[in-house]
């Protein structure tokens, strides 16, 4: 369980991205409602809000250059609040996909999260299990353990939906 300190905001620019100014001015609010952690969805199948070196077509035309992810960064901490980046995955990958057919069904994509933890300063790094069609729970749990092991070899922990970073997740 949660405490109250512990409360987080999600924010998904995924599916509606806001330019950094817009971030900043939410991560002002944050505060004010209690709480002290911002997830940012930053992937869907809109396309990624990041910018990644290794697989640079992931980038949809509207998205964050790591400069101005780490503005964000640098502000979240001047206020006290922890920036949990989430990528959404496995139907999050559509983007992936249509830049990189030949990544298949593979999640070789997330092994983005190489870059996304250098630059991010949290222990975490959220994935939203999304289900794309055809894919059972077998499925999803191979899926879950691939990419809890790509984002633990770069130093995180993977943050499942609704968990709380302190909680332990298998």
């Amino acid at each position: 369980m949660q405490d109250d300190h512990d409360a987080t905001t999600m924010l998904d620019v995924a599916a509606r991205f806001l330019p950094v100014d817009q971030v900043l001015a939410v991560l002002e609010e944050i505060p004010s409602l209690g709480h002290t952690r911002l997830r940012l969805r930053l992937t869907g199948p809109k396309g990624w809000r990041i910018r990644i070196d290794s697989w640079p077509a992931l980038a949809s035309e509207q998205s964050y250059t790591k400069a101005e992810y780490r503005r964000i960064l640098q502000r979240a901490g001047e206020l006290g609040i922890t920036v949990i980046p989430e990528i959404a995955a496995p139907g999050g990958m559509g983007a992936a996909l249509a830049s990189y057919p030949e990544l298949g069904a593979s999640a070789s994509a997330l092994d983005t999260t190489r870059e996304l933890a250098i630059v991010t300063r949290t222990d975490w790094i959220g994935i939203a299990v999304t289900r794309p069609r055809g894919l059972d729970n077998d499925a999803i749990a191979a899926f879950q353990q691939r990419v809890g092991a790509l984002v633990e070899r770069n130093g995180k922990t993977v943050l499942w939906p609704n968990a709380a970073p302190d909680a332990k997740t298998a």
